[in-house]
C-alpha cells in the first residue's frame, strides 16, 4: 500500500532495531514490529507485550535470556547476554531481576577453579547483601556415599563444589528475588570429582528485601566460565 497522509510522520521513522530489551521502544503502537539483536528475536507489541509473531497463544517460549545491565569484578565481562568471568576472585551481575519476571534460571559452568565451594550473594543497587540469613539444605552424592549438610544464619550463601582444572556446572532457580519478600532457591550442582559428583540442595534468603543482582564467589582462589540469567515468563 502507498503511504498517505493518514499515517503521522512519527510512525515512519520509528527504529526498527534495538540492541536488548533496554533499548526496546518505550512507547510502542500496536502492531509496530522491531529486531532485537542480542536474543535474535523479532517481535511485534500486541498492545500488552512484546511477542513473536506466530508463537503459540502470541507469546514466546517460557524463558527468556536477560541481559544484565552490568557487571562488577576483575577479570568479569559482559558480552551480549553472557556474562563471562577469567581468573575473577568474584563475579557480580547486577539488573538482571525486575518487574518483568517473578521466578528465574540461573546456568553456570566454571572450567577452571579451586577444589572449594562456589557461594553466592545477593544485591541490591550494585552491594551485596551480607546480612545473617542465608541458609541451605543440601544432600550430597560422591561415589557410593551420600551425606546431608545444612547451613543457617549465614553471611553467605552456598551454591555447590568446584574441581580444579575441570568442568563444574551448577542449574540454578530463583524464587522472586525482585520481591520485597523472602526468596527461596533450588540448586543443582555437579562436577568431575573422580568420576562424578553430585549436589541438590534448597537455599533460603530470608529477608525481605528486593534484590535486582546476584555474586558469585569462591571461598577462595579464583574462578573462571560463564553464567547466563533467564527470566520464566508467567
Amino acid at each position: 500500500m502507498g503511504i498517505s497522509n493518514t499515517i503521522p510522520p512519527s510512525r515512519l521513522i520509528q527504529p526498527g532495531v534495538v540492541a536488548n530489551t533496554a533499548a526496546r521502544p518505550a512507547s510502542p503502537f500496536t502492531g509496530q514490529a522491531i529486531y532485537q539483536v542480542d536474543t535474535n528475536q523479532m517481535l511485534l507489541w500486541n498492545g500488552t507485550a512484546w511477542v513473536i509473531p506466530n508463537a503459540p497463544a502470541q507469546n514466546p517460549t517460557g524463558l527468556e535470556l536477560i541481559t544484565p545491565t552490568s557487571v562488577a569484578g576483575t577479570g568479569v565481562s559482559l558480552s551480549g547476554a553472557t556474562v563471562t568471568f577469567t581468573a575473577a576472585s568474584a563475579a557480580s551481575i547486577n539488573g538482571c531481576f525486575s518487574t518483568l519476571y517473578q521466578n528465574y534460571k540461573i546456568e553456570i559452568s566454571i572450567t577452571t577453579s579451586g577444589q572449594v565451594m562456589l557461594q553466592y550473594r545477593f544485591r541490591t543497587s550494585g552491594t551485596d547483601n551480607a546480612t545473617l540469613n542465608y541458609g541451605n539444605q543440601a544432600l550430597v552424592a560422591d561415589s557410593t556415599t551420600v551425606s546431608a549438610v545444612r547451613s543457617t544464619s549465614q553471611n553467605i550463601g552456598d551454591l555447590g563444589q568446584m574441581v580444579l582444572s575441570d568442568l563444574s556446572f551448577f542449574d540454578i532457580t530463583v524464587y522472586s528475588p525482585f520481591e520485597t519478600a523472602k526468596t527461596g532457591m533450588l540448586v543443582q550442582n555437579g562436577s568431575f570429582v573422580g568420576e562424578a559428583y553430585m549436589r541438590n540442595q534448597s537455599n533460603v534468603m530470608k529477608a525481605s528485601t528486593s534484590f535486582d543482582g546476584i555474586s558469585l564467589i569462591p571461598v577462595s582462589g579464583t574462578i573462571t566460565g560463564t553464567a547466563r540469567v533467564y527470566g520464566y515468563r508467567n
